[in-house]
């Protein structure tokens, strides 16, 4: 008989898919707050030029 295989080999496909996944989540949510922190910075300049505009 072959000896039985250990959890790590059993299911690698699994965890390298996993760990890919949980990879690419976390891209993902870095993407977004960053995009948010950009947009607050754009907005936060348009504001200010405007209240600039409005003071000429």
């Amino acid at each position: 008989m072959s000896e039985p295989r250990n959890f790590i080999d059993k299911h690698f496909g699994a965890i390298i898919t996993a760990i890919v996944s949980l990879s690419a989540v976390l891209v993902s949510a870095a993407q977004i707050w960053v995009a948010t922190i950009n947009k607050e910075k754009e907005l936060a300049v348009a504001r200010t030029t405007a209240e600039e505009a409005r003071d000429l």
